[in-house]
């Protein structure tokens, strides 16, 4: 009986020992198995992952390649250089403009110049005029003082008879008479621009007195009646008169002639008219394309 126990004692051992190495068997096959999926699913997911990785590698290389950089880059590049070229255009356009506006302004200033040289021209050969009948009024002053004066150094010094008073006072009278002839003449000749006119005034008005004083004296001689005595307070006179015309002789000589206003005036106006194209001359040679 005892034996039997222990037999079957021995038989449960070794049937739960075939138990548990079977249990360890199929627990370590049931994990191999496990770990073999899970090593197929690993590696099929790191396929698949590699697989989408590689997509975004390739797109993220795209731009290097050479095809569609040369359909996406052309046009950037064309619109670069549109937009590079409009800018350069414009300001070429801008100096072309402003290049004619010069050339335009330095035409306008020399036309202006042009005219203001002309006055002035005009205006010198006046101031030259007015120098000339200045000197030829103090030449005709200067014949008339010298005509009385020697005809009272006549009267005084010799003795003249009531007949030949009566001769030198006609031909006192002749001249003025010859003075007014010339001067109803020259006056048709007279020419119409104001120097002109101006400058035949005081010419007149010089030949005009010279005139009244000969007629003065011729009267005065008359007056006489020959008398040597009367001839002889005449005769003073005469020279008084030529002394206040040498004086107003010298007097005229030494009166400072003030220039025409209008001629410093253009001239002033000439020098700044001129400094300004030289400017703007330079201005427009800077602005020439080199």
């Amino acid at each position: 009986m005892v034996n039997f126990c222990k037999r079957h004692t021995v038989v449960i051992i070794i049937g739960i020992t075939v138990v548990i190495a079977a249990f360890v068997i199929v627990s370590e096959w049931s994990r191999r198995q496990k770990l073999s999926s899970v090593s197929q699913t690993s590696e099929e997911y790191v396929g698949i992952v590699e697989s989408e990785a590689n997509p975004v590698v390739e797109s993220r290389e795209e731009p290097k390649a050479p095809p569609p950089v040369a359909t996406k880059e052309q046009p950037q590049q064309a619109q670069t250089a549109q937009g590079s070229s409009t800018p350069k255009a414009g300001q070429t356009e801008s100096r072309t403009r402003r290049r004619e506006e010069l050339s335009q302004a330095i035409k306008d200033l020399q036309q202006k110049l042009k005219e203001i040289q002309g006055r002035i021209v005009e205006l010198q050969k006046e101031e030259s005029q007015r120098k000339k009948t200045r000197v030829q009024i103090l030449q005709m002053l200067e014949n008339h003082a010298n005509e009385i004066e020697n005809l009272g150094n006549t009267l005084r010094q010799v003795f003249k008879t009531p007949t030949q008073i009566r001769i030198i006072a006609t031909d006192l009278k002749n001249q003025a008479e010859g003075l007014r002839t010339q001067i109803h003449s020259e006056a048709q000749t007279v020419g119409s621009s104001s120097i002109e006119r101006e400058i035949w005034t005081v010419k007149k008005a010089v030949m005009e007195q010279r005139a009244a004083d000969l007629d003065a004296l011729a009267l005065d001689l008359q007056r006489t009646g020959g008398e040597p005595a009367k001839v002889r307070i005449i005769a003073i006179r005469i020279q008084e008169k030529a002394g206040v015309i040498r004086r107003n002789i010298e007097s005229k000589k030494s009166e400072k002639i003030e220039p025409d206003p209008e001629l410093l005036t253009l001239e002033r106006q000439q020098k700044t008219l001129q400094n300004r194209i030289q400017e703007m001359q330079e201005q427009h040679r800077e602005m020439v394309p080199q």
